[in-house]
């Protein structure tokens, strides 16, 4: 039985401050359950995040499959054949559904087209809801929207206290 059936179709790019299309936001991705791909542009390089949380805040992948590892395949066969310096390859891995890589900015609509394939191959073949990181994430939440019930409360308590 698949859990997952996710098309991934959008991408966002950050210039300076600016993104565009303006609607591309974190909150959007996780309503939609999409993905967050963002491209960051340079003058000569372009700097491309991604991240699954947004798909479902338990995503993990089947024991032996990593989406690290099956991007990092692909991606240092790009960083072969387009002799990208070195000094530009990230050395860490964000996490285990979260990374970030450098490519050449005439190269980043190819590359972010080849990562939503392989981001929707891989999720749908591989991606699985682990339970207890799911729960964690959820008492995060909900401990979350306690804290900012809390701190409207104060405020409006301190806006009506007599003195």
């Amino acid at each position: 039985m698949k859990i997952f059936n996710i098309k991934v179709t959008e991408y966002g790019i950050k210039k300076g401050e600016k993104v565009y299309p303006s609607h591309y936001t974190w909150d959007y991705c996780t309503q939609k359950r999409i993905p967050y791909i963002m491209i960051r542009e340079k003058i000569k390089y372009s700097n491309i995040d991604y991240d699954l949380f947004t798909v479902d805040n338990g995503l993990l992948f089947k024991e032996g499959f990593s989406i690290i590892e099956h991007w990092w395949k692909i991606y240092e066969i790009y960083v072969n054949s387009s002799s990208l310096p070195k000094e530009k390859i990230p050395r860490r891995i964000i996490g285990s559904v979260t990374d970030n890589f450098t490519i050449f900015k005439k190269d980043q609509e190819s590359m972010v087209n080849i990562l939503m394939k392989e981001i929707e191959k891989f999720v749908n073949d591989y991606g699985i809801i682990d339970a207890k990181r799911k729960m964690y994430y959820d008492q995060i939440k909900k401990a979350n929207e306690i804290n900012e019930r809390r701190k409207k409360y104060l405020e409006e308590l301190s806006r009506t206290k007599i003195k």
